[in-house]
């Protein structure tokens, strides 16, 4: 029944995607995601500045995605998958992965116009992610940290930004 629920949920949001990135390269990936995952994508324009777009990009993931209603569905899927993988891969697939597909489109076009040295895109977005959530998502999956104050916030990502900015700026 949860499982119905997951695919039921990525279903309803088909069709809201296709024009959110306009003529950005990532356009092609196609519908599926909700509207507050639409609006943190959005900030990734690889025509602005990179450190101030994956600031502006970190910040808002972590407001949208970091919250105790978000931790608590991702808990109940984790658990659901356990006994039922078909559950945990349609989520992925149907949110979680398709964002990280847009991600790494946005990481391609900024490497393509010289403003990150170029490398897999696909790991550069995985490498981002994890940078983002290592201070706080293992925290806030276990409530020992159910809500993040906005300084939190300002402050994790902007060493995650310094970091990857480190590994990924030009030569």
């Amino acid at each position: 029944m949860f499982g119905e629920l997951v695919s039921r949920s990525t279903q309803e949001h088909g069709g809201q995607l296709a024009d959110l990135f306009g003529e950005r390269p990532c356009a092609a990936i196609g519908p599926g995601l909700p509207p507050d995952a639409m609006e943190v994508l959005a900030l990734l324009d690889p025509k602005q500045d990179v450190e101030v777009s994956l600031k502006g990009f970190g910040e808002r993931v972590l407001r949208t995605f970091f919250t105790p209603q978000k931790f608590a569905m991702r808990r109940m899927v984790i658990a659901a998958s356990g006994n039922n993988p078909e559950v945990g891969r349609t989520f992925y697939e149907n949110g979680p992965g398709k964002g990280m597909k847009l991600v790494a489109g946005y990481f391609e076009a900024v490497m393509k116009a010289g403003k990150l040295r170029m490398a897999d895109p696909h790991v550069a977005a995985s490498q981002f992610r994890a940078l983002l959530d290592c201070e706080l998502e293992e925290r806030g999956l276990m409530n020992a940290l159910p809500e993040f104050h906005d300084a939190q916030v300002v402050a994790t990502v902007a060493r995650a930004v310094d970091t990857f900015m480190r590994a990924y700026r030009p030569d």
